[in-house]
C-alpha cells in the first residue's frame, strides 16, 4: 500500500498466489554439446499498465542453473509476464548467449513454454599475461579484468605469486584489459 499517496492499509487482507508459468530448455556450447552448471536468467521489460496495487507480478532478475545434461526449467513468474521477459544464458568458460526479448520477438515463446528452447553459448578464449610494476617486478594478487567493469561479459582473475594470470571465458576480438593492485595506481 502506498500510504504516501493516500492508500489506507486494511486491517485484514487475503493474498492469493497464482501458479507460475512453466518455461524451460537447454544450454549448449559452440559445438552443440550440453553445458552443465550454466546460469539461465530472466527479467522483464516494464509495462506501467501492468502494475496493480497492492499486488503485482513484477520481479527482479531470477536465475536457475542447468543440470548435468544442460537442461533447465523455471516456474517462478506469472503467465501474463512471460510475454515481456528477456534473458539469456552464461557460463564462466564460455561467451554468453544472445539475449531473447519476447516483447520484441515472440517466436521463442512456444519453445520456452514447451521446455525446448536452446540457448547457444559462444566459443571462448583465455587471456594470459604477466602483471609487473614499473621496475619489472611481478605483482602477485593483482585483479585482472578483461572487458569493461560492470559488463555482463567481462571476466576476471587474480595474478599468481610470479605475476602470471589466466582469464578464462573471454570473448575473442579486441578487448580492454586492466589490472589493479593495492598500493599501485
Amino acid at each position: 500500500w502506498r500510504t504516501d499517496r493516500g492508500d489506507s492499509v486494511p486491517e485484514e487482507y487475503t493474498l492469493r498466489l497464482n501458479r507460475g508459468a512453466f518455461i524451460g530448455g537447454s544450454v549448449v556450447d559452440a559445438d552443440g554439446n550440453p553445458v552443465a552448471g550454466a546460469k539461465v536468467g530472466f527479467n522483464h521489460e516494464d509495462d506501467p499498465s501492468a502494475a496493480k496495487w497492492p499486488e503485482d507480478h513484477e520481479f527482479g532478475w531470477i536465475e536457475v542453473s542447468t543440470d548435468e545434461t544442460g537442461h533447465w526449467q523455471m516456474q517462478r513468474m506469472a503467465d501474463e509476464v512471460v510475454r515481456r521477459i528477456y534473458g539469456g544464458a552464461k557460463h564462466a568458460d564460455h561467451v554468453g548467449s544472445a539475449y531473447i526479448f519476447l516483447s520484441r520477438d515472440r517466436s521463442p515463446e512456444a519453445d520456452l513454454r514447451a521446455g525446448k528452447y536452446v540457448f547457444h553459448l559462444g566459443r571462448a578464449i583465455s587471456a594470459t599475461g604477466v602483471v609487473m610494476d614499473e621496475s619489472g617486478t611481478p605483482v602477485a594478487g593483482a585483479e585482472v579484468l578483461v572487458g569493461g567493469r560492470s559488463e555482463s561479459g567481462s571476466r576476471n582473475a587474480k595474478s599468481e605469486a610470479d605475476g602470471t594470470f589466466t582469464v578464462k571465458g573471454c570473448a575473442g576480438g579486441k578487448q580492454m584489459v586492466t589490472a589493479s593492485a593495492k598500493g599501485f595506481s
